[in-house]
């Protein structure tokens, strides 16, 4: 499947995104807050982006999964990976029409979910609350290149405030890594908060 080329203006205008959530019971594939709409941005322009990212490893936090391609669904939320895979990642892109900027890669990964029928399980981001500030991680390319990422932020949000602004274009190249945390609230069969971890990829080696 071919990147797909989401525009920051159907996110910023959508919902809100809090993945890496799922309830204690099957069906429950993602789990969503409204956020503050923005106006949108001037039409996207070509952008040429770099090759589509493929897998994940977060030595530190022992996250590491093959990353597939997420879209965006008709009500403007992006997808998130299958709840009953809680172990899978996936990546969003975004882009903005000034080609100066860069488009923040967005990793969504469960905090837990369903196993084998068994609820409960550890998803690929049980542990990104335990990120620190200068941990490293490297994303795989298709293209079999890597970016290694240093963590700069750690920000723990709730739902109703998740900042839309994760998609915004940057100076850098970036990478945003979300899932869910926080109290679980049985009644709504969703974590209250959302956990984001930032970085900012490293020069590039000589393989990279």
């Amino acid at each position: 499947m071919n990147r797909t080329h989401l525009a920051l203006a159907s996110l910023l205008a959508g919902l809100a995104l809090v993945a890496g959530c799922s309830g204690p019971v099957a069906g429950i594939p993602r789990e969503l807050a409204t956020g503050p709409a923005a106006s949108p941005p001037p039409a996207a322009k070509h952008v040429v982006l770099p090759p589509d990212p493929a897998q994940l490893d977060y030595d530190a936090i022992g996250a590491h999964s093959s990353l597939i391609p997420l879209g965006v669904g008709s009500d403007g939320a992006p997808e998130v990976p299958d709840v009953h895979t809680p172990g899978q990642a996936g990546w969003l892109s975004v882009y903005d029409p000034d080609p100066a900027t860069h488009a923040p890669l967005v990793l969504i990964g469960h905090v837990d979910g369903e196993r084998n029928g068994k609820a409960g399980q550890p998803g690929v981001f049980v542990h990104l609350k335990n990120a620190n500030l200068g941990d490293k991680l490297k994303v795989g390319r298709k293209d079999g290149t890597t970016a290694t990422y240093t963590v700069t932020k750690v920000r723990q949000v709730h739902k109703a405030a998740f900042p839309a602004s994760i998609y915004a274009p940057t100076s850098d190249n970036e990478v945003r890594l979300v899932t869910c945390t926080g109290t679980f609230d049985k009644a709504k069969k969703s974590y209250e908060d959302s956990m984001i971890v930032f970085g900012t990829q490293d020069p590039p080696g000589p393989t990279s």
